[in-house]
């Protein structure tokens, strides 16, 4: 059955892209490993949207940062697909393993390479609020430290424009529950990098202490406080468990706006 899923996938793309494999499926839809020109490695995925156009307005948008942290984002097309059109974007194929692999590994990581973490992916944050853009889906999953060392922040598809609609997934409010900010869990509909700061919090916590902060009570995000990431993980620097603590602030305007600076501060101190 899969087979005939690729062939058919195959036939439907543009001449110079091939479909090797699937990689993952979530809300969105499906992303493959493909090539293109039979030499470069992408990944291609297949957007399950009910507004094409929109989807491609966001989708180009993206196609404007210029981040090392960032997935890179190489081009879109709708397909036929089955006698329907299917949105696809082809993404920069990140060789490497996600964030939530590391914690289900049981990996530990020290403050050197918590501050990394902290200063890349802070850094990608910044480069999409540069363009008013928020990621909206900020999880460990999302994160993949690649194959030469550096963190890359990938599936930007639930990405916001504040100028432009908004992309909403097909099943209700973006984002992942456990790492939506306390505006995003209140459907708020105009996000700022707040938010994206909040979820980032979330993850960086649960990468340093393979807990979340608020355990078991998820759904409480936004009502209480966060367990103490000081008695977690009582040998990180108090300035990096000072920033963390801000970083997951229930009021959006006491969180930092500039993550990967102020974890570039630490690493420089």
């Amino acid at each position: 059955m899969l087979e005939e899923l690729l062939q058919k996938l195959n036939q439907a793309l543009p001449k110079d892209y091939s479909i090797e494999s699937p990689l993952g499926k979530g809300g969105q839809g499906a992303v493959f490993l493909g090539h293109k020109d039979d030499s470069q490695r992408v990944a291609l995925k297949l957007f399950e949207s009910p507004d094409p156009e929109r989807l491609k307005r966001e989708i180009l948008l993206l196609q404007s940062i210029r981040c090392d942290w960032v997935v890179k984002l190489l081009d879109f097309y709708t397909i036929q697909l089955e006698g329907r059109l299917v949105p696809m974007a082809v993404y920069e194929y990140v060789d490497g393993g996600d964030l939530r692999q590391a914690i289900r590994d049981g990996e530990r990581f020290d403050q050197g390479i918590l501050l990394q973490l902290g200063e890349q992916i802070g850094s990608a944050i910044e480069a999409l609020w540069q363009q008013r853009i928020v990621h909206r889906d900020i999880k460990p999953e999302n994160i993949v430290r690649a194959l030469d060392g550096r963190f890359v922040l990938v599936d930007v598809g639930f990405a916001q424009h504040l100028d432009l609609s908004t992309i909403t997934p097909p099943h209700g409010q973006p984002g992942t529950f456990g790492y939506r900010s306390p505006e995003q869990c209140g459907a708020r509909c105009r996000l700022t990098v707040h938010s994206d700061v909040f979820s980032f919090g979330v993850t960086i916590f649960e990468v340093a202490t393979h807990e979340h902060p608020w355990g078991r009570n998820q759904a409480f995000i936004g009502r209480k406080q966060p367990v103490s990431l000081r008695e977690l993980r009582p040998d990180l620097d108090v300035r990096f468990i000072g920033l963390v603590e801000q970083m997951l602030r229930l009021r959006p305007s006491e969180r930092p706006t500039n993550p990967g600076s102020r974890f570039r501060q630490l690493r420089g101190a």
